[in-house]
């Protein structure tokens, strides 16, 4: 059974998105800003009461187990007619968000008073930027009240260091031109730099940023191959985490500025909200999908390193590489997700290098037919190399390759490596050392030097880490790192999920005989034999908070064991 929830000052859906996302059925939704809900039921399919907090009948309000309050466009006047809501009904449980300056002072006071009806209160300011991997700098705080202990809330933590990714949310080629109309002499903006990149306002002109900061006056700009546009609403709101679709029209260019900029991050909202009602959401999917974005930059990383390597750039007077990672899927059977982006970056380059013979080469990190491969060639879009293809030139890049593997959520061991072509790198004599036992005993002479000990523990997980992704990225993806309560309570050191298509024995085991497929990493740095103690505390707040069936101790006497465990995988990639 779905859990539910009743929206107030619902904007243009962002709230809803995130609880329908986290599996929330929505009973009703209420805005009092008639040309905000025609936005809202243009592009949702949902009705919503026109009515003002201050205008709402409690007694009209349906039961449900959550009530969600977006506060981001309010003043304090609301937040207390919200305040007056609730202490008639008693929902068990509620969300407000705000902007953090409101989160202070007399509002802080007020909310916590509920603490007075039986409420349990937790909250935390978050920054989109560090939970979702977008570049976007925003922060909202986000409060939970529960008529439960809320102690067991977990809020997102810091996961991901984001910078700057323009492949997935720029739209190439805008088609309204109202987004060029720039005065370039009025603007003051910085061109010292060449590339693509994001400029924002900052102190009376338009700088570099290494991230999306909004401003209603003056709108961030995106420059893409020399060619400068205004941030457009999609570009807004794929960061905000809506539907590709999203929004539909834009009557009212101004309207719909203000409506995304204020509007509450949709995967921190179901991040938070997943586990309001439910269990955490490090066991959910949502998991999987968060690090999508993640890994589709750091595949882009990855092959931009490779290039390097070989003394060609990303974008060459005669090459143009473009990389894309698809989540959902190990083969892409069609052209549909290909065409368009490849024919938006080709044009974009060639309209800045019209004398110029230029080539497009598709990296993918998931299988291409040869049909799909052949047809994309036939429509004179470039080339398709896919992870048969990358796999083979990562070959002699150990370190490449062993971080590629880890971050595909399916395993590559039945995929056989093959030569791209065209071939465009030249032939060397000169490889890398490719002796997977090196690799094995450099990883075997950091242990065996690195102190035990609290003071070096931040570089003992590092390692683990590194040593595990060498060892099992074949099977394991998400590597999530770094998993703590809001009060810092508990802390997960990493959480993997087995792969898909994995037929290894013993994660065959794991899936079948313990219904799991993911698997919480715990590292302990201990200058002393860990006791029968230990393990049963560990395995006690891992089993009560996360409620997994398999845990992995690394202790320091295990050092040993681990160093066999290197050899072992050693000999057994020797031996096939």
């Amino acid at each position: 059974m779905k859990n539910t929830v009743v929206i107030f000052n619902a904007g243009i859906g962002a709230l809803t998105l995130g609880f329908q996302n986290a599996g929330y059925e929505i009973l009703k939704a209420y805005e009092p800003d008639r040309k905000v809900i025609e936005i809202y039921q243009e592009n949702i399919s949902q009705n919503v009461t026109a009515c003002s907090l201050s205008s709402i009948d409690p007694a009209t309000v349906p039961d449900s187990d959550v009530w969600a309050f977006d506060l981001t466009q309010s003043k304090a006047e609301e937040v207390f007619y919200s305040l007056t809501l609730v202490q008639r009904r008693r929902p068990p449980a509620i969300l407000f968000v705000m902007k953090k300056q409101l989160w202070k002072g007399f509002i802080k006071e007020h909310i916590f008073q509920l603490q007075e009806y039986g409420y349990h209160i937790t909250h935390k300011n978050i920054q989109s930027s560090e939970v979702t991997a977008f570049p976007l700098r925003e922060e909202f705080a986000y409060i939970v009240s529960k008529r439960v202990n809320a102690s067991d809330m977990i809020m997102p933590v810091q996961v991901h260091k984001s910078s700057i990714l323009l492949d997935g949310w720029v739209e190439m080629n805008p088609q309204d031109s109202w987004y060029y109309r720039i005065d370039f002499a009025k603007e003051k903006i910085d061109a010292s730099h060449a590339g693509d990149s994001v400029l924002c306002w900052e102190k009376g002109g338009y700088r570099e940023s290494g991230q999306v900061r909004l401003n209603l006056i003056k709108m961030p700009l995106i420059r893409i191959h020399g060619v400068y546009h205004k941030i457009t609403h999609k570009e807004i709101a794929r960061l905000k985490g809506f539907p590709e679709d999203f929004p539909r029209s834009v009557p009212n260019k101004s309207r719909m500025y203000r409506s995304l900029i204020y509007a509450p991050n949709i995967k921190v909202t179901e991040q938070v909200v997943r586990n309001l009602c439910v269990e955490p959401y490090i066991n959910s999917e949502g998991d999987v999908q968060m690090k999508n974005w993640e890994n589709m930059a750091r595949f882009k990383q990855l092959f931009e390193k490779y290039l390097t390597y070989k003394g060609v750039s990303f974008q060459s007077d005669e090459w143009v590489f473009m990389t894309r990672m698809y989540s959902d899927s190990k083969e892409i059977a069609t052209l549909k997700r290909l065409q368009s982006y490849s024919r938006l970056v080709g044009k974009a380059v060639s309209d800045q290098k019209k004398d110029l013979p230029l080539q497009n080469i598709c990296v993918v990190a998931n299988l291409v037919s040869d049909e799909t491969k052949r047809k994309y060639e036939e429509a004179k879009l470039g080339y398709v190399w896919d992870i048969r293809n990358v796999l083979w030139l990562f070959e002699d890049y150990p370190e490449l390759k062993n971080e590629l593997i880890s971050i595909l959520n399916y395993s590559v061991e039945n995929i056989e490596p093959e030569r791209p072509e065209p071939f465009i790198f030249e032939e060397s004599s000169q490889m890398e050392n490719t002796d997977p036992e090196s690799v094995a005993d450099s990883y075997i002479a950091q242990l065996k030097v690195l102190e035990t000990g609290s003071a070096a523990f931040k570089k003992y997980e590092e390692l683990c880490v590194s040593i595990l992704k060498y060892i099992l990225g074949e099977y394991l993806t998400l590597w999530e790192q770094q998993k703590t309560t809001e009060e810092d309570l508990y802390r997960f050191d990493m959480c993997c999920k087995i792969k898909n298509g994995v037929t290894q024995d013993f994660f065959d085991t794991i899936c079948k005989y313990f219904s799991t497929k993911y698997i919480v990493f715990e590292f302990k740095n201990y200058e002393k034999p860990i006791t029968q103690r230990e393990i049963y505390t560990t395995e006690k707040y891992l089993y009560e908070k996360l409620s997994v069936k398999l845990r992995s101790l690394f202790p320091e006497k295990e050092r040993i064991n681990m160093r066999k465990w290197l050899h072992g995988e050693v000999y057994g990639k020797a031996g096939n």
